[in-house]
């Protein structure tokens, strides 16, 4: 068994080599995935809010789109699209999510560290696990990171400090244009859409790779969570069946048998020795002399 790696470079390397021969399709998914968001960010407040509930239903799809993709698999772009009717769920989840990133971004330290530690892959354990509480969802994440929030900052911050600098070009342009529409409109408008098209493209090319790392380091703690999982088991189990031997092997200790008292019965009374009849009177020894017969005349 694997551990997880500990260097986030080790994590973006195995990333790119999933995506070999894939690229194109995930890349094609990730616009198809981003451009809408993007579109709607365009609309101050309303767009704003709409972009933000919309996040999770669209990337739980991307998700599935994604492990698909990088497992070898053919699935369609709809797949994206495939939680939009029946996405409350996610929908909660993501805006939750993204309040997190943004309180995590705003405060460096403690708490938003720990946010992003602990719950920003918890729509990648919703969609795996196909949990359908927000709670539920965050727990398993929680106990799933532990032990591994290292590595994902090691290039989570890679990527970060990639759309920091892709968004500080996006104001630069905005503001660019802000300057251009006083002397320019229509040049200030054709200034406005490339630049919101290259701002499409280099966002979905950082979402490609940052999104298969996170996938790559999602199955890594997946396994691992697993491998601890069974192992624990496992050793329970011989533990328990060692006490089932040595319970057997150690001589029964049984237990004293009860006396039962057998009621005292009463002695019958003796029996009187039986008289004894007077014994015969023996006959004489000597007979009587016979009686001689009288003399005849």
């Amino acid at each position: 068994m694997a551990e997880v790696s500990k260097n986030g470079f080790d994590l973006i390397g195995g990333a790119l080599h999933k995506l070999h021969g894939k690229g194109s399709k995930a890349f094609l998914g990730t616009l198809i995935f981003v451009f809408p968001l993007a579109l709607m960010c365009m609309i101050p407040y309303a767009g704003w809010a709409i972009a933000l509930f919309c996040w999770g239903v669209l990337e739980t799809g991307y998700i599935r789109f994604m492990r698909r993709t990088m497992a070898g698999e053919n699935p369609g772009f709809g797949e994206i699209f495939s939680e939009v009717r029946t996405g409350w769920f996610e929908l909660y989840l993501g805006a939750l999510m993204i309040g997190m990133f943004a309180l995590g971004s705003a405060v460096i330290l403690v708490p938003g560290v720990v946010l992003i530690g602990y719950y920003s892959l918890s729509l990648f354990t919703a969609e795996y696990y196909h949990i359908e509480r927000v709670g539920e969802a965050m727990y398993q994440t929680a106990v799933r990171m532990d032990g591994n929030k290292t590595t994902m900052f090691s290039f989570k911050a890679i990527f970060y400090l990639f759309y920091f600098i892709v968004l500080a070009a996006a104001a630069l342009s905005a503001y660019g244009v802000y300057l251009l529409w006083a002397t320019s409109p229509v040049l200030s408008v054709c200034v406005a859409v490339l630049a919101f098209l290259v701002f499409v493209l280099l966002w979905s090319w950082i979402t490609v790779y940052h999104h298969a790392t996170s996938e790559m380091f999602f199955q890594e703690i997946l396994h691992n969570y697993e491998f601890k999982s069974t192992k624990h088991f496992r050793e329970e189990v011989i533990e328990k069946k060692g006490e089932e031997e040595a319970s057997k092997e150690a001589p029964a200790q049984e237990a004293p048998e009860e006396v039962k008292e057998e009621p005292v019965k009463e002695a019958a009374p003796a029996k009187k020795p039986a008289a004894k009849k007077p014994a015969a009177k023996k006959a004489s020894a000597k007979k009587a002399p016979a009686k001689k017969p009288a003399a005849k005349k």
